[in-house]
């Protein structure tokens, strides 16, 4: 029995369990629907970043076939990392199918984790031609034409792997461009074009031949200034120059046959008229001139009275002007060295190019000349005739080549 005046204790209700807000509930199913729908959106959406180019065979330039209007607009297409590597993948999927002809290749192979799930894809195969023969290294031609036949059959090709590869126009612009004209392997280079300096040519070698007046018509002789007894001196043993009180005393006439030279005149270099002096005068300050003589009467002339026809200073050009025929080389006694004076006290050497090419244009009958000058103190330069001495006669030394 209960005490009296106690209270009776009521046993213990239990805690009523938690409830969750309706209002949490309405919020879950919200974010779920937006979920839901966005799910849906990007299933739906078809992927905006792959980019097709179909390439026209007569065509040089690709188009490019957007299938997104907006993109056309200005608007920046949404892309993701997916998509970057997919725009990497074409280039290695050629190399690829390169390597391996007739493996057809697929646009799906280069989509996204995401665009596998699209239903709206498509899967378009290109199909690669027969492989062309590989061209021969040594014919570079031939393979600059399979690349561009390749190029040019390929139905449908990426942005980037056409990036990459140069188009038939790049082809046609390199091939129209000046190529620069360096020696190849079939252009020898010649070696004597990088020889240094002008290439010497070698010297003439060549021989001395002399023609003396002794020689068929050959003569000597000498013409005296106011002769009145007109005997000639062709048969004298002397032939003598005199110059005094700058008047011409005497002059010596020379001729040679060339009729029948035994060499070629194409062979003649040059030529020397040498006459020997008489041993023992003094020829210091001496100077002596040889003329050419072009005259009918430079031929006709004898030596010998008895013929008739001796040449005396009254009937010859000693006594015109003898200034007036062509001068063709001076001699004088001053020597540059010890062997040209000993040279100089022997023979009068006369040389130079006018008697060299007067003699050559006298070649093939006679030839004349006419000397004339002196010492400065007038006295006789005496010279040895052919008939003095033949080997010392007054002679032409024609330098020939061999």
């Amino acid at each position: 029995m209960p005490h009296r005046g106690a209270t009776a204790k009521q046993p213990k209700k239990p805690a009523p369990a938690a409830t969750v807000s309706p209002v949490v509930w309405m919020g879950a199913g919200v974010l779920g629907t937006l979920l839901l729908v966005l799910g849906i959106f990007w299933m739906v959406i078809p992927d905006q970043g792959e980019t097709y180019v179909v390439t026209n065979p007569n065509q040089g330039t690709p188009t490019a076939n957007h299938p997104n209007p907006g993109a056309s607009n200005g608007a920046t297409p949404r892309t993701n990392p997916n998509q970057q590597n997919s725009n990497k993948e074409p280039q290695q999927n050629r190399n690829a199918s390169s390597q391996q002809p007739g493996r057809p290749s697929t646009t799906s192979e280069n989509a996204s984790p995401a665009n596998l799930g699209n239903a709206r894809s498509t899967q378009t195969t290109r199909q690669q031609p027969p492989p062309a023969p590989e061209p021969r290294p040594s014919d570079p031609e031939s393979s600059r034409a399979s690349t561009s036949s390749t190029e040019a059959n390929s139905p449908l090709t990426e942005t980037a792997s056409d990036a990459s590869r140069p188009t038939e126009s790049s082809n046609a612009a390199e091939e129209s461009m000046p190529k620069p004209d360096f020696p190849g392997p079939e252009q020898p280079v010649d070696s004597s074009e990088n020889m240094d300096g002008p290439t010497e040519t070698a010297p003439v070698e060549t021989v001395d031949l002399f023609v003396s007046n002794v020689i068929g018509i050959g003569a000597d002789t000498t013409t005296h200034r106011g002769d009145t007894k007109g005997k000639s001196q062709g048969t004298k043993h002397l032939l003598i120059v005199q110059t005094r009180n700058e008047q011409d005393l005497k002059h010596i006439h020379l001729r040679f046959d060339l009729r029948s030279p035994e060499f070629k005149r194409a062979d003649v270099q040059s030529v020397t008229l040498s006459m020997a002096f008489l041993i023992g005068q003094k020829i210091n300050k001496t100077t002596l001139h040889v003329y050419g003589w072009e005259d009918p009467d430079a031929e006709a002339w004898r030596e010998d009275e008895t013929q008739n026809k001796p040449l005396l200073w009254k009937n010859s050009v000693s006594s015109g002007s003898v200034e007036s025929l062509p001068l063709l080389a001076t001699w004088n006694s001053d020597a540059v060295d010890v062997a040209d004076l000993q040279r100089k006290q022997k023979f009068a050497d006369f040389s130079s190019d006018k008697l060299t090419q007067f003699i050559l244009d006298s070649w093939g009958r006679t030839v004349s000349f006419v000397v004339r000058g002196g010492s400065e103190r007038g006295i006789p330069i005496r010279f040895l005739s052919k008939e003095r001495d033949r080997e010392f006669a007054p002679s032409l030394r024609f330098e020939v080549a061999q």
